[in-house]
């Protein structure tokens, strides 16, 4: 843990990106403060590269599960860059319970598609009813390329519901929509 926290303070962003990488295979609360002064990243020199070191911190955030952890990706989910609010996204897949759950709904909301796509990609996770209540959600989102995942991340083996959506993506105005509902039937 010591060689890692020395990289953290690496004066080139490469190396903290690694860093912040590998710390998400470790656990404890010195890893997850490690993490946390990734996200904090204030070097000037690496301020370009801030966002990415950022991310990668993210990333390894939902590797470590917890509490602690969770409520670290909920201050990157406000994070400015997109980048890190997608990361955010797609670290949710890891956790479950109310929290999480509304942290999905937050990032089904976000103003950037992107992370939209990330929540989409990783909501069907979360099983049953809550599932289908955000991907309904997200069905209706101005962005193809959301509407697209959502039809992705249906089972019409599974549900009445997911069937109705499909349905609903055969008259999609998006072309590349339309043509991933016919395939998911």
């Amino acid at each position: 843990l010591a060689l890692l926290e020395e990289a953290m303070a690496d004066q080139d962003p490469k190396v903290r990106t690694a860093a912040a990488y590998a710390l998400g295979n470790l656990k404890g609360d010195q890893a997850l403060a490690l993490l946390e002064r990734a996200l904090a990243d204030p070097d000037p020199k690496v301020r370009a590269a801030a966002a990415e070191v950022r991310a990668a911190a993210v990333r390894s955030l939902g590797q470590t599960k917890g509490d602690q952890a969770l409520a670290l990706l909920e201050e990157a989910m406000a994070d400015q860059d997109p980048k890190v609010r997608t990361a955010a996204a797609y670290a949710l897949s890891n956790f479950k319970g109310a929290q999480a759950l509304a942290l999905f709904e937050r990032a089904l909301t976000d103003p950037n598609p992107e992370v939209r796509v990330a929540a989409v990609t990783v909501v069907w996770r979360i099983s049953g009813d809550q599932a289908m209540a955000l991907l309904e959600k997200a069905f209706a989102d101005p962005d193809a390329r959301v509407r697209n995942k959502v039809v992705w991340a249906l089972d019409p083996r599974r549900t009445d519901k997911a069937l109705s959506f499909l349905d609903q993506a055969l008259a999609d105005r998006d072309a590349v929509v339309r043509r991933s509902a016919v395939q998911r039937l």
